[in-house]
């Protein structure tokens, strides 16, 4: 009896799942993007026009990097630090640990 209660079971979540995919399959047109709305398009133009707009005033810039050929730049002195180097791990991470553990504080 359990069997046929079992297969029963299967088959309708089956048929729940296929009736599902089908309605959303039905509902696939109606989710596209409604283009026939005149604000919408009049939307999407305007800002299309002021992405072009940025788009040219951008190519228009013209970098000039005579700036790091210049004398008083290159005369310039740097005060970086070298990073210090630190062990990096243990050679094999699934290795027990031996030895005393330390945390490390996050202060």
């Amino acid at each position: 009896m359990g069997n046929i209660i079992q297969n029963a079971v299967v088959i309708v979540g089956f048929l729940l799942i296929a009736g599902v995919g089908y309605y959303l399959y039905l509902q696939q047109g109606e989710l596209l993007l409604d283009t026939t709305n005149e604000q919408l398009t009049l939307q999407l133009e305007r800002d299309a026009q002021t992405f072009i707009a940025r788009q040219n005033e951008l190519r228009q810039i013209d970098l000039q990097l005579d700036l790091f050929t210049d004398a008083r730049f290159e005369s310039l002195l740097s005060f970086d630090r070298p990073v210090p180097t630190l062990p990096i791990g243990r050679d094999n991470p699934f290795q027990p640990v031996s030895g005393v553990v330390t945390p490390i504080s996050t202060n």
